[in-house]
């Protein structure tokens, strides 16, 4: 009897273990699956900004020339 409730438990042990292994993969394939949407949207943010920088330095440029110059 004690060996059918031993072979039993360690049964539920393997069946516990490999449902936990399963679920911990699925919460970490979900949190890589966020990161990466998180990581394209900081992408495209910072494209933004390096774009409106530029575009911003070269408006700031084009005024500077027009600037008459000190002798």
């Amino acid at each position: 009897m004690y060996d059918e409730f031993k072979q039993k438990c360690s049964m539920n042990k393997d069946t516990y273990c490999e449902q936990s292994k399963k679920q911990s993969i699925a919460v970490e394939e979900a949190c890589c699956e966020q990161s990466k949407k998180q990581r394209k949207l900081l992408e495209r943010r910072l494209e933004k900004k390096i774009h409106r920088s530029h575009s911003d330095n070269s408006l700031s440029l084009s005024h500077d020339e027009k600037k008459p110059r000190k002798n």
